[in-house]
């Protein structure tokens, strides 16, 4: 558990695969964790709402 939010193996699966590629479409993480299209949406909404994910935008340095 961390910061309150509990994850369970499907949700684990889920985010590691989201770490490996964060715009994945939803047949490409499915297919990484064993679930269908659906299931992975929902999943995944589910941890967002619960504010588990936390997003960062890097950006590239200034080219001088």
């Amino acid at each position: 558990m961390q910061d309150g939010v509990e994850l369970d193996e499907p949700d684990r699966a889920m985010a590691a695969a989201l770490q490996l590629h964060g715009r994945a479409p939803w047949s490409l993480v499915a297919r990484l964790v064993g679930a269908s299209e659906s299931t992975a949406e929902r999943r995944v909404e589910s941890l967002v709402r619960r504010g588990c994910p936390r997003f960062r935008t890097l950006t590239e340095p200034e080219v001088r």
